[in-house]
């Protein structure tokens, strides 16, 4: 997010203390005028699919995954955030 920032994005981090239960209303409120959403998780997609069903219809919803054990990189989520695929320059 700093990152993001500093090259002039706009965005922010909601960083849940718990997953269960699921902090639906308080994702629903930070996210309640954001245009896109991005979730990085360790798996396939299971919390971006609780992610989508707070979010309003009209919110891209965009995925960073890895199942093979290698932590996700921070550039891997800022690439996402600037609309280009990892690696690029």
């Amino acid at each position: 997010v700093v990152q993001a920032r500093a090259g002039g994005t706009d965005a922010a981090l909601f960083r849940p203390v718990t997953l269960w239960p699921f902090p639906g209303r308080a994702l629903a409120r930070a996210a309640a005028s954001a245009r896109r959403v991005i979730v990085a998780e360790m798996s396939r997609g299971q919390l971006a699919g609780e992610v989508r069903k707070y979010l309003p219809p009209a919110t891209a919803l965009q995925g960073v995954f890895r199942t093979d054990g290698i932590p996700i990189a921070p550039s891997e989520v800022l690439a996402a955030l600037e609309g280009r695929a990892a690696g690029e320059e």
